[in-house]
């Protein structure tokens, strides 16, 4: 099972990204960084873009040699990240029909309980829920090629210009 992740930066949150960055690095996860930001060295330097524009070049970006797509808000924080993504890997090797996942974390404004459709029978501390809070998720491929079929239709018909926001 292979994930190919992805953060997206912009300055507000510059030195939060290089913090992930530092720790996907100590813990041997791979990385991309798609920065709207100042460039830097080595990131994916794509100038003053927005959410779904940043994860539109993520999904043509996508490896489809890998299993999984991994998308990450920059102003995520963790002192853990290597235990998060055992979770996550966890997760995506133990259960072959997960097509989305989104770990659960606190102290945001998403509220849990509105999306929340059951807990999983089969391990406790997933459940079915209608939606995530966007700040980081995982796409089997198959959603990734759904994904990119239909922002290459929307980039056909009516283009990014004046999109800016996400």
């Amino acid at each position: 099972m292979k994930i190919q992740s992805y953060l997206v930066c912009w300055d507000d949150y510059r030195d939060n990204c290089i913090d992930i960055e530092s720790q996907f690095k100590l813990n041997g996860f791979s990385l991309t960084v798609i920065n709207s930001g100042k460039p830097k060295n080595g990131w994916q330097n794509l100038g003053d873009i927005r959410y779904y524009r940043q994860f539109y070049y993520a999904l043509k970006d996508f490896n489809f040699d890998n299993d999984y797509m991994l998308f990450i808000c920059g102003d995520l924080s963790s002192g853990s990240w290597s235990s998060i993504m055992n979770r996550i890997m966890d997760v995506a090797s133990r259960y072959e029909d997960i097509y989305v996942y989104a770990p659960h974390f606190t102290n945001d404004p998403w509220n849990f309980n509105s999306t929340n459709l059951k807990v999983s029978s089969v391990d406790k501390e997933i459940s079915i829920a209608t939606n995530t809070n966007g700040i980081m998720f995982l796409l089997h491929k198959e959603i990734v090629q759904d994904m990119l079929n239909f922002f290459n239709y929307f980039q056909e018909k009516h283009g990014w210009e004046g999109i800016v926001t996400g």
